[in-house]
């Protein structure tokens, strides 16, 4: 068993063996999860910025493609410049008022 800190909260971690993989666990033996994530497995930047860019990606294709269905102007070409305005609308926090 490796032992060594978590990158995000610095508790000390124990690397087990699973059967999906090695997993991070406390030295108690419980699942790590980041103190900060109200009880989530720790997420990376990189891949809440992955899922963020396909959730805009899916909202856009399907604004686009009911744009399109009813209007002879629109272009399915608008599915990365609407999924662009909706990536930073999230990145600034998505609120519903902006």
């Amino acid at each position: 068993m490796a032992q060594s800190t978590c990158r995000t909260c610095d508790a000390p971690l124990v690397w087990q063996d699973t059967e999906n993989g090695r997993r991070p666990f406390n030295p108690d033996g419980t699942p790590h999860r980041d103190a900060r994530s109200n009880g989530r497995p720790a997420s990376s930047p990189d891949k809440e910025r992955s899922i963020r860019r396909q959730v805009a990606m899916k909202c856009a294709a399907e604004l686009v493609a009911a744009a399109v269905t009813s209007h002879e102007d629109a272009r399915i070409s608008l599915v990365f410049a609407v999924a662009d305005q909706i990536d930073k609308w999230l990145e600034k926090g998505g609120d519903a008022t902006d």
